[in-house]
């Protein structure tokens, strides 16, 4: 922590990073299995691009830290949740007694801030409902199902014992059965309403015994046009306002058939593609516009094996020719030996690319950045040419670079490096033919956002952009 953090937020509290084993424990006690949560697969393609912790889990941990080195209880607390918190970053928990509020800081930067109504508390460790088993898979609900959703019961899990590993010192002060129930709202959110398309925003709870015996959450008011959601739970211990957003499903692409009409016939027939991240995104969009012009593409995917497995079954069954490849980029990257027959490569492997939280420079995103775009890419390139391969490639640039955003100025900086690399490689090695266009923001996964956006047909844009590949210099 810097001292700046100290001198802002007051009194540090602790700190800790949250890790998968702590997602999956928490998730059993919750029961809220969102895939954002504890797949790492699956959460490639949200809008973090990877797990993030429960809100409600932060929560807990933050109040089960102030009622142990702060001995501070609350009756009323109002949380929101400013940014997502990434496994393995480290997290602080900050209290400042004057304006009664816990700020959890990443980096400096405000992930979350929970304002409290100091209060007594008498704990209830007298279980009132049952435990409940949880879905297996959250509800795929549209916006309007969720707006028109009746009232339901609020299912609670978790158990005392798992309450009290979890979050000992909560448990001891306000009993398992106010730590259950607090859980258990993040499975409304993440598993009932709005389900897998979720994003938990804020709560505000007033804790303590009520006189509701039959737990229940209801939908009281929502907006359509930024797809948000204001939801009621009444607990037995809990009562609770809560704020969520409908966050937009994957990204998809045209399927091979809804394309085919915009390819000429057999005009990629001499094609052999490499895609390096080919599947999902413009990855995939590539693989099936040669696959759709007599071309056979050859796709890597990482970890997204289902989705390379369902991209190749689309092309068979249409007819064209495609097969995947499990490839890692790393440090040290070169392409598997099994890999030689191909005179195209296009290189779509990426991180997520994210936004800076604060205004400062970020080193580290940038450096990871420049593994991936940079290093990487140079050593494939390297082992094409030591492969004796004469090859066209395909190197995707950014408009950013044009009028670059602040808030990613480390990917802007790792483009314009790589660009850079492009034209040092086309110099040193007559084998490589390098095109590197500015590509402007298309809609795939690392741009969707909860606030829609206009953008270029994807294949309109690439598509002469493959065609380029055919004759590149």
């Amino acid at each position: 922590m810097s001292g700046n953090s100290k001198e802002i937020f007051g009194q540090n509290l602790s700190s800790r990073r949250f890790s998968l084993a702590d997602q999956t424990k928490f998730s059993a006690f919750s029961g809220d299995k969102n895939p954002i949560h504890i797949d790492p697969v699956a959460a490639r393609r949200t809008l973090s691009g990877q797990c993030i912790v429960h809100g409600m889990h932060s929560l807990l941990w933050a109040l089960d830290s102030l009622a142990r080195e702060a001995g501070v209880t609350t009756s009323e607390l109002k949380v929101n949740f400013l940014n997502p918190i990434f496994l393995g970053e480290k997290v602080e928990c900050m209290w400042d007694e004057m304006s009664q509020s816990v700020v959890l800081l990443s980096e400096s930067v405000k992930v979350a801030t929970i304002t409290i109504k100091p209060g007594a508390i008498t704990a209830n460790d007298a279980v009132r409902t049952g435990i409940q088993m949880p879905r297996d898979k959250p509800q795929e609900l549209s916006f309007l199902e969720c707006s028109e959703l009746p009232s339901q019961p609020f299912r609670i899990f978790g158990n005392e014992e798992l309450s009290k590993k979890l979050f000992p010192s909560f448990s001891a002060v306000y009993g398992s059965n106010i730590s259950r129930e607090i859980a258990s709202i993040s499975q409304i959110v993440g598993m009932e309403c709005p389900g897998l398309h979720s994003l938990f925003r804020s709560l505000s709870a007033q804790i303590g015994l009520t006189n509701n015996s039959v737990p229940r959450f209801k939908v009281t008011r929502s907006d359509q046009r930024i797809k948000r959601l204001e939801i009621l739970v009444e607990g037995t211990t809990v009562v609770a306002e809560v704020e969520a957003y409908y966050r937009p499903p994957p990204v998809r692409n045209p399927r091979i058939s809804e394309i085919v009409n915009n390819v000429n016939r057999n005009e990629f027939k001499d094609i052999r593609a490499l895609i390096v991240g080919g599947s999902r995104g413009l990855g995939e969009l590539v693989a099936k516009l040669v696959a759709a012009g007599g071309g056979r593409p050859t796709i890597t995917y990482n970890v997204g094996k289902m989705e390379a497995e369902q991209l190749v079954e689309e092309i068979h069954a249409w007819g064209g020719e495609c097969e995947a490849i499990q490839f890692t980029i790393n440090k040290e990257t070169c392409l598997p030996p099994s890999v030689s027959a191909f005179n195209q490569l296009y290189y779509f492997a990426t991180p997520k690319i994210l936004s800076n939280r604060s205004e400062t420079f970020n080193e580290r995103i940038f450096l990871d950045y420049l593994d991936i775009y940079v290093n990487a890419f140079n050593d494939i390139c390297e082992d094409i040419v030591a492969r004796h391969i004469d090859c066209s490639v395909f190197y995707p640039s950014t408009t950013f670079i044009d009028d670059p955003p602040p808030e990613y100025a480390g990917y802007v900086k790792a483009k314009i490096t790589g660009e850079e690399l492009c034209k040092t490689l086309s110099k040193k090695h007559r084998s490589l033919n390098i095109i590197k266009p500015r590509l402007p923001p298309l809609e795939t996964d690392q741009t969707n956002s909860l606030v829609r956006h206009s953008y270029t047909d994807s294949v309109t844009v690439m598509l002469p952009l493959v065609r380029d590949m055919l004759n590149p210099r």
